[in-house]
């Protein structure tokens, strides 16, 4: 056995690396080597992205933090609304809207509305990322990139997401919870982690 201890720093350095070389092996030395970023591995059971959909499970989860309204109402933005968030139109409910719903929207018929409204957050999903998820992982990324509409494709978390770094993903949802949008991140996270969808 080779001990190196008395030499400076750049001999030792030296010799491993003639050694490294001795048995075919590099040694990253220098900035390069410093910057060299390990990334997370995929689940076992992950699988390219572009091949999943939500599951029911995952849209039940989107109901449940859609909330449901079985009447017409204006939204924050003063646009009508119906059940779990579908967006009638812009601009204020009146008499026409109604008189197309006088008795409100069952809940079967609101998600229906919602597994057509949350196609748009599934297609980027699928589009976007790059690398395997699985099942619990797409769902939360679906409910996630749905509740923040069109900023998924240029976000930070994606971006750490397509470099692999799939640990990084949590840090990133939380970043996004203006409104008082915590327990919802949270949740999504649990989702996303551990497959927790209550």
């Amino acid at each position: 056995m080779l001990v190196l201890t008395a030499a400076p720093v750049s001999f030792r350095v030296s010799c491993a690396a003639a050694l490294l070389a001795a048995f075919g092996l590099a040694m990253q030395t220098g900035p390069a080597a410093a910057q060299e970023v390990q990334t997370d591995l995929a689940a076992p059971d992950a699988v390219a992205a572009a091949r999943l959909g939500l599951s029911d499970r995952g849209l039940s989860f989107i109901e449940r933090h859609e909330g449901f309204v079985g009447h017409l109402y204006n939204d924050s933005l003063d646009n009508c609304t119906i059940g779990y968030g579908h967006l009638l139109h812009h601009g204020g409910c009146g008499p026409s809207d109604r008189a197309r719903y006088p008795h409100g929207i069952t809940r079967a018929r609101a998600r229906d509305l919602l597994r057509a409204d949350v196609g748009v957050a599934e297609r980027a999903v699928r589009a976007d990322v790059r690398v395997r998820l699985n099942q619990h992982q797409f769902d939360a990324l679906v409910s996630f990139t749905f509740n923040i509409t069109n900023a998924f494709r240029g976000s930070t978390l994606l971006r750490v997401l397509n470099q692999g770094h799939y640990s990084q993903v949590p840090a990133q949802m939380m970043r996004w919870t203006i409104g008082g949008l915590e327990q919802r991140r949270r949740d999504e996270v649990r989702l996303w982690k551990y497959g927790q969808y209550t």
